[in-house]
């Protein structure tokens, strides 16, 4: 059984021409595609029309049209995963219309639904004598909801589907949407996640979200991939770093004997062709230097930490700007950058900490803010 998993697809900016002049995905991918089983993309928007409204959300709205989901089946996309951060953009309607399309377009979909059934659903597929389960869970934003949207990310939840599983599949995939945008390493906590989910079951871990590519590690007789990167995502901003550009696909092999084995197909996507390509050799050096260099930093535990914490210091002033008094865009803009005061002393910040790293407070917290949202929705 041959699968190529790719990251984010949307049809953004420019990005929706490119899937009606069908360049999207280019023609030696699309060779890649066709040699294989199950390729995989994840649907980073769901199908919109203009009669439907976005939801009040922190963050874009992203949204496509049927001519992406008829484009991806002529691309020999069979599968698609909708466990992300904007599945839910444009509500229920939104989610209905991608099914709806998927389905006559006979792409199956994990990862999200109408309702519970649909979200949480084990995707099986046996091939060649060959049976293996695909679960699809997304880090908890504004998709994951009580009885419909995308699959949230729960360890005990994803312990119990990988048990289960274990009793069917001879091989269990799992993939996630989740990260840091623009940071190229997975954070302490996703690295000793995914371990735990090679620990307990999975065989493969493979992880998109970030907008640029990560390393990977093999561990415990399993195989993790930290980032994918853009699969096609045109960008608006030229000014955003160029990792934005770069990726790769994750290319497994699964034989009779159920060895797994994998390659990594790295690709360029919406430059000066608005398409994803494949690198040409002398391109493809200098970018698996640069994944040696970050696979290096991924085993190194010390090291790993201590460039996340570098991170998280150039991310002070936006994180300590949402808790700030400020509303008008203008004045957060000015406060990210340091021209404004956020007004928050040590003991505030110590409050806010202890809210959210406590998990019973973080309980009570997260309720609130639902509930108080819920209450403003229906007046």
């Amino acid at each position: 059984m041959t699968i190529n998993i790719c990251g984010d697809f949307t049809t953004e900016y420019n990005g929706i021409k490119s899937v009606e002049e069908n360049i999207a995905i280019s023609s030696d991918i699309l060779k890649l595609f066709g040699c294989a089983d199950i390729n995989v993309v994840n649907l980073e928007a769901p199908v919109a029309n203009e009669k439907m409204l976005p939801i009040k959300k922190a963050g874009p709205s992203l949204s496509t049209t049927p001519k992406t989901i008829e484009y991806l089946n002529r691309c020999k996309v069979n599968m698609v995963t909708l466990a992300n951060n904007h599945f839910c953009d444009y509500g229920l309607a939104g989610v209905d219309e991608t099914i709806r399309c998927l389905e006559k377009n006979n792409i199956s979909h994990i990862g999200g639904g109408r309702n519970n059934g649909e979200v949480k659903n084990i995707h099986y597929v046996e091939i060649k004598g060959v049976k293996v389960a695909f679960f699809n869970y997304c880090e908890n934003e504004f998709s994951t909801l009580e009885d419909w949207g995308s699959n949230p990310l729960d360890t005990i939840n994803v312990y119990h589907d990988l048990q289960k599983a274990k009793e069917i599949a001879d091989k269990r995939i799992i993939i996630i949407h989740g990260g840091h945008e623009g940071y190229q390493l997975p954070s302490p906590r996703m690295k000793k996640l995914y371990h735990f989910f090679i620990d307990v079951g999975a065989d493969v871990v493979i992880n998109h979200h970030q907008h640029c590519y990560s390393g990977w590690e093999e561990y415990n007789n399993g195989v993790i991939f930290y980032g994918l990167g853009n699969f096609f995502f045109d960008e608006i901003d030229s000014k955003v770093s160029k990792i934005w550009n770069y990726g790769y696909i994750v290319n497994l092999n699964i034989n009779n004997s159920l060895d797994v084995n994998y390659d990594v197909i790295p690709y360029k996507q919406c430059l000066e062709a608005k398409s994803t390509i494949l690198l040409n050799d002398k391109e493809k050096v200098v970018f698996l230097k640069n994944i040696e260099t970050i696979n290096g930093i991924i085993k190194d535990d010390e090291v790993l930490l201590s460039q996340f914490e570098k991170f998280c210091r150039g991310q002070a002033n936006n994180t300590l700007t949402s808790f700030s008094i400020y509303q008008n865009r203008f004045l957060l803009a000015l406060c990210r950058r340091g021209f404004l005061p956020n007004f928050l002393g040590d003991k505030k910040k110590l409050n806010i900490m202890n809210k959210l790293r406590c998990e019973s407070h973080k309980d009570v917290a997260s309720e609130v803010f639902k509930l108080m949202l819920d209450k403003q929705k229906n007046e």
